[in-house]
């Protein structure tokens, strides 16, 4: 893999569950989409997608707890990612 690729994996690993979003990221990588977290119940999921040199990867970051209680947070992960544009056709009401 390419040495982005394992420093971002190197980044991740020392952060482990306190990874906070870009803030831990330096100035050399760029956030291209922040995304949403995805709420499953007790669980949520989010992915958010970096770029440093041309090279894209995604960090997904996991969730469980409450809003009203603590969060406790998964340690994140990561792999390379590319821009696709997909075309879908839907069904809709006339």
């Amino acid at each position: 893999m390419s040495a982005e690729y394992e420093e971002l994996k190197t980044i991740l690993s020392s952060k482990g569950e306190n990874f906070y979003w870009e803030d831990d990221l330096d100035e050399s990588w760029k956030m291209v989409d922040e995304g949403d977290w995805t709420d499953e119940g007790k669980y949520q999921n989010c992915e958010m997608i970096v770029e440093k040199n041309g090279q894209y990867f995604a960090i997904a970051l996991g969730r469980s707890g409450s809003y009203y209680t603590d969060w406790y947070y998964d340690e994140p992960e990561c792999y390379p990612v590319e821009r696709k544009e997909i075309t879908t056709v839907k069904w809709v009401r006339k």
